[in-house]
């Protein structure tokens, strides 16, 4: 005899009644049997959202016992103590713990089995407690537990305890390092990731302060967006060259921040990092004027140094220097064969740079 039939034409009666057979949808369901020689009991635990500690009449089943005293029986109960035979609880929780009666008439060796009737997620760990000896089984084999019982007490304490761990939250993305540094008149944006999951896609945002403000306060737009690799776990690096021609002047500060996207939209922002313009990232020159009809001064020590022209299109040409006065310091530059209009400088030695506007009319 198995209790567990009527009991679940009941709630398939109250499902079709109520309409709520949607119900049953998305569920973590473990049937729990046990078993002797002749006669069998099973209940039904599953944790499913909206699902509550107490009587849930949409998804619930009270327990109905047997007359025959050698009918092993099995069920658990509510936080205010119905006793019942399919038992919803809200979603799963690290080590919630499901308290589990049993009903011993005849002492005897009995089976317990359990089904995964809805597959759990990968990781899941299902265990049996036996509070009385402490032994543990694990539910997630398919092998019968085969367990003596003496006859016991409807009313005796739970004699067992279902354990349900969800499995560890895997994070789309492990970052290693996100990192900005200035390098000539550029900042090169790098990060990298120890292992990804799920992961569809980086944007890279910035923001600009030119005075000391609240990182908070500052607007950030985004820069850059980039496919990941979306499934590793190997390092995997990316990098960014930031080449706007924003990055002028050395009393401001750079932020960048980085948005993680994966494949179900779900966003995960990372920084925001900065990249300080200070003055030891500029050559110690100087332009001058910065209007005339083609001929220009640089003073400073432009050893090793190189000197480009750049449009407004962003297009960059060397020029020749030469010194004025040997051993002044001073050096001509003459662009008398460039059409009139505004115009930048740029002076370069290794990873410092000076950018300077010129006006040629």
């Amino acid at each position: 005899m198995n209790n567990i039939i009527s009991n679940k034409y009941l709630l398939t009666a109250a499902f079709l009644f109520f309409g709520l057979v949607p119900v049953w949808a998305s569920t973590n369901t473990l049937l729990i049997k046990i078993a002797s020689a002749t006669y069998s009991d099973e209940i039904a635990v599953r944790f499913m959202p909206g699902a509550t500690t107490g009587f849930d009449g949409c998804c619930d089943s009270w327990k109905l016992f047997a007359g025959n005293n050698a009918v092993p029986q099995v069920f658990t109960k509510t936080d205010i103590g119905d006793e019942l035979a399919i038992n919803s609880l809200p979603s799963l929780t690290s080590n919630n713990l499901v308290d589990l009666f049993v009903r011993i008439g005849v002492a005897a060796t009995y089976t317990i089995t359990t089904t995964l009737a809805d597959p759990f997620a990968p990781l899941t760990i299902l265990t049996l407690i036996d509070n009385a000896t402490g032994s543990t089984y694990d539910l997630t084999s398919t092998t019968p537990h085969i367990i003596s019982l003496p006859a016991i007490a409807l009313g005796s304490a739970a004699r067992f305890s279902v354990q349900f761990i969800p499995p560890p939250t895997i994070l789309p993305v492990d970052l290693t390092y996100f990192t900005a540094s200035v390098e000539s008149n550029k900042v090169l944006v790098r990060w990298a990731t120890a292992s990804e999951f799920n992961n569809h896609h980086f944007s890279l945002e910035k923001g600009v302060s030119y005075n000391e403000v609240n990182v908070a306060d500052v607007y950030f737009e985004q820069i850059s967006s980039m496919p990941s690799i979306g499934n590793s776990s190997v390092e995997t690096s990316y990098e960014f060259l930031d080449r706007s021609e924003i990055i002028r002047t050395w009393n401001k500060t750079i932020y960048y921040r980085l948005k993680q996207v994966d494949h179900n939209g779900q966003e995960k922002y990372y920084g925001p990092i900065s990249a300080s313009y200070s003055k030891d990232n500029l050559l110690d020159v100087i332009v001058y004027p910065t209007i005339s009809t083609g001929t220009f001064f640089i003073t400073g020590n432009l050893e090793n140094a190189s000197v480009s022209i750049c449009n407004l299109a962003g297009q960059k040409t060397p020029i020749s220097f030469i010194e004025d006065n040997n051993g002044s310091g001073t050096y001509k530059v003459d662009v008398n064969n460039y059409i009139s209009g505004i115009y930048f400088l740029h002076i370069s030695y290794q990873y410092r740079e000076q950018v300077q506007k010129i006006i040629i009319n």
